[in-house]
């Protein structure tokens, strides 16, 4: 038999206590998984990249397949369309020439994503990981 003395056992109510309350007023996890994350860029060297940059991220709800529509920023000219086929968990493009675009992420059956201005720097590649919302 273990005894305890009584600061023990109100330190270890009080740990139990916060390691609830944390999940408790944390937002929901589905909150937490719809959100997009914001670009970040990954510095890359090399000739390639002094014109280029790609898109990748990681995919949280990847539907069967799905398409990242990029459009000129300041036109709204299509410069490319990529298609994913797949449950997937990661994407990357082929190589784009940087600039400043209009970001759409679509599929049949989930809300369309939309990024305005995604400045794409050479050098660089640029994550965004994305969280697919089904529509209801």
């Amino acid at each position: 038999m273990i005894r305890l003395g009584a600061l023990s056992v109100t330190f270890l109510a009080a740990l139990v206590f916060m390691s609830f309350q944390s999940e408790l007023l944390a937002p929901p996890l589905t909150q937490k998984l719809f959100e997009l994350s914001k670009p970040s860029y990954i510095a890359r060297k090399g000739k390639p990249w002094a014109e280029r940059s790609r898109l990748l991220g990681d995919l949280k709800f990847a539907p069967d397949t799905f398409k990242l529509t990029l459009k000129s920023a300041g036109t709204g000219k299509l410069y490319k369309e990529f298609s994913f086929p797949g449950a997937l968990t990661v994407y990357v493009t082929p190589m784009i020439t940087v600039g400043s675009y209009d970001l759409t992420v679509s599929s049949e059956g989930f809300k369309p994503i939309e990024i305005k201005s995604l400045n794409l720097k050479p050098g660089a590649d640029c994550r965004i990981n994305i969280a697919f919302d089904r529509e209801d």
